[in-house]
């Protein structure tokens, strides 16, 4: 393999670079939305792309759980960020079939987190179980969750780019050596619940033949669509009277590769996509209409599914949105919740009930952490950490595991000794993707631990994961059965 790897894709060549005896290729366009819209297709390019570093993030705060996995790698932030990241060990495929294909949704509470993060760096995981993968980037917060009504908006924009990211795959996979009839979804906390909910919605019907879920919150429920209007009519008002960032300052850096222009909803930020964002029916320009402070510093009133309010949130900068963002989730912060402040809408064809109307017919590796809830409430006592890791965790997860036709459960019940933390939100991650990795050894979780711990839970966990890719069979029997890693 040549430092500098080369693979022609549907868009076209792609240079990536060698990387721990596979090739990786990132920050690989698989999709444009202007603000609030649908996904479509990624343009094509002509000559060779440079892919040797991720995209830019999604606009998002910073992670809730930094105490617990570290502050991330501090990528550039750019609304136009729907890229994919991808690892494999064999450009030609296996016997001339195709290697499997995992698809990892990064977790964060649909706020935070980002594919390119090097806690997701995918070399190992695709050397040690010779598979692909690839990582994806996906809309947050206010721009992948605000429900501004069909009417006016795509809904769970968010939701809509990891179908179009499972699409790229299903047409860009054999490019990459991979068999789009053997993708598994995978992802952790948010982006478990994803896969969750596209185990539950139409639309994801024939882009993944497994999924692995760590640590779904299965106890949180999309919002209805006037719990989640009623959410963004009050992020518009916090958004009205933000104080505005001043006309000289400096826009988030683009991503390596990307155009140096302005980024915002009057922008391009080096995709392609048209800016400003027209309003439905040909509206005025954004913050004209009935019910808009016109700036004034008066908020609202915002009637669902008003032209003011999409105004209003169309023509946001982005550190004002992500302020009114933080705003509205300190106003509507609920004791012992982990229920994100924007998050999954039971509409456009989400049920409200992800569990039971998941597929059956998908097999399924699932599981949690036995003290999940310490992550996000380290003071409280034992007692409280566990009936919260019940009612928003395991109660679901099990729920899911014996409705399936096949799933196979763990629980993560390892941690260093001494940890207060303890086997907590988060505590498997590192051991799928590699604990002796860089961007894991400073993690808080793993403070203490046995460098030989590391190397033979991280043996264990990509052993499994890669064998349920393989083949469907993690190693352990199935459901009611319950494989403890510690």
């Amino acid at each position: 393999m040549t430092d500098r790897p080369a693979v022609r894709t549907p868009q076209g060549v792609l240079r990536g670079t060698a990387e721990g005896g596979v090739a990786a290729y990132r920050g690989v366009p698989y999709a444009v939305a202007g603000r609030f819209a649908a996904p479509r297709d990624a343009p094509g390019w002509t000559g060779v792309r440079d892919a040797s570093a991720p995209g830019p993030a999604a606009p998002q705060p910073p992670s809730r759980l930094a105490a617990v996995t570290g502050p991330g790698g501090g990528l550039a932030q750019s609304e136009d960020c729907l890229t994919v990241n991808v690892w494999t060990p064999d450009l030609h495929g296996e016997g001339g079939t195709g290697l499997p294909v995992v698809v990892w949704l990064h977790g964060g509470g649909f706020s935070s987190g980002s594919g390119g993060e090097d806690f997701y760096a995918g070399a190992q995981l695709a050397a040690h179980g010779r598979m692909v993968v690839v990582t994806v980037n996906y809309r947050l917060g206010a721009f992948g969750y605000a429900h501004l009504g069909p009417e006016a908006a795509a809904v769970n924009p968010g939701l809509l780019d990891q179908l179009a990211a499972l699409r790229w795959v299903r047409a860009s996979a054999p490019a990459f050596g991979g068999d789009p009839a053997r993708v598994t979804l995978a992802g952790q906390s948010a982006g478990a619940l994803s896969a969750l909910a596209l185990l539950a919605h139409p639309a994801g019907r024939g882009l993944f033949a497994r999924a692995v879920l760590q640590s779904p919150p299965a106890g949180v429920a999309p919002f209805a669509p006037e719990q989640a209007a009623a959410r963004t009519r009050r992020l518009a008002e916090l958004a009205e009277t933000s104080p505005r960032p001043p006309a000289s300052a400096a826009p988030p850096h683009p991503a390596p590769g990307a155009d140096a222009g302005p980024v915002g909803p009057a922008s391009s930020g080096g995709s392609g996509v048209p800016g400003p964002y027209p309003l439905p029916g040909g509206q005025g320009p954004p913050g004209a209409g009935a019910g808009s402070s016109g700036g004034s510093g008066v908020p609202g009133p915002y009637p669902a599914g008003s032209a003011a309010l999409a105004a209003r949130l169309r023509s946001a900068a982005v550190p004002v949105l992500l302020r009114a963002q933080q705003d509205l989730a300190r106003e509507q912060d609920e004791p012992l919740s982990v229920t994100p402040v924007l998050q999954l809408v039971a509409a456009g064809g989400l049920p409200r009930d992800l569990v039971g109307a998941a597929r059956t017919d998908v097999p399924l590796l699932v599981g949690t952490a036995r003290d999940e809830a310490r992550a996000f409430f380290p003071g409280e006592p034992g007692g409280v950490v566990a009936d919260v890791t019940a009612r928003s965790f395991t109660d679901g997860t099990l729920r899911l595991a014996a409705r399936a036709a096949t799933a196979y459960v763990y629980r993560f019940d390892w941690a260093p000794p001494g940890s207060p933390l303890g086997p907590c939100h988060c505590i498997e991650l590192p051991f799928l993707f590699g604990a002796d990795r860089p961007a894991w050894r400073a993690a808080p979780v793993l403070a203490g631990a046995d460098p030989a711990e590391l190397r033979r839970l991280t043996a264990e966990v990509q052993g499994a994961w890669a064998a349920f890719v393989h083949t469907g069979d993690p190693g352990w029997p199935a459901y009611p059965q319950v494989r403890s890693f510690g």
